[in-house]
């Protein structure tokens, strides 16, 4: 569970009625009402994608992608690399989360991506662009 990796801002809309009632607002009585409100996640921990410490692991879909069956099919050079071939990645001690291995955990977050409509070309995009930042630390 990575919960603690992301932040939400929460920004809530008030009405604040017509001109006339505005003219006489006090501080004892509310003079808007909550019309509505906005939520965004947002990601804490960015810096986790260079460094992170030894006895934890980075961003599980790199692990995922690097354990996948298929992982050439996103980029063909993905044939015979490690975690350790990425230095982004490194060592790991682990190979399974929650009683799955990273590979089958990336079967099951392509079947959910596929799910809410990241399919096909949306989803070979999605995959090169993870790949393309766990090369960067390779540079």
């Amino acid at each position: 569970d990575n919960s603690s990796r992301f932040g939400k801002y929460i920004q809530l809309q008030f009405d604040k009625g017509d001109k006339g009632q505005q003219e006489y607002r006090s501080r004892e009585k509310a003079t808007c009402v909550l019309a509505g409100s906005k939520c965004d996640a947002y990601l804490l921990e960015k810096n986790r994608v260079t460094t992170h410490e030894p006895e934890e692991r980075t961003y599980h879909i790199f692990y995922q992608i690097i354990a996948a069956k298929d992982k050439t099919k996103y980029w063909s050079k993905l044939s015979g690399t490690t975690n350790e071939s990425f230095r982004f990645v490194g060592k790991t001690t682990t190979d399974t989360i929650e009683g799955m291995k990273d590979g089958d955990h990336f079967s099951n977050t392509v079947r959910v991506l596929e799910e809410i409509g990241v399919a096909g070309d949306s989803l070979m995009t999605l995959m090169q662009a993870i790949i393309i930042v766990m090369q960067l630390g390779n540079i």
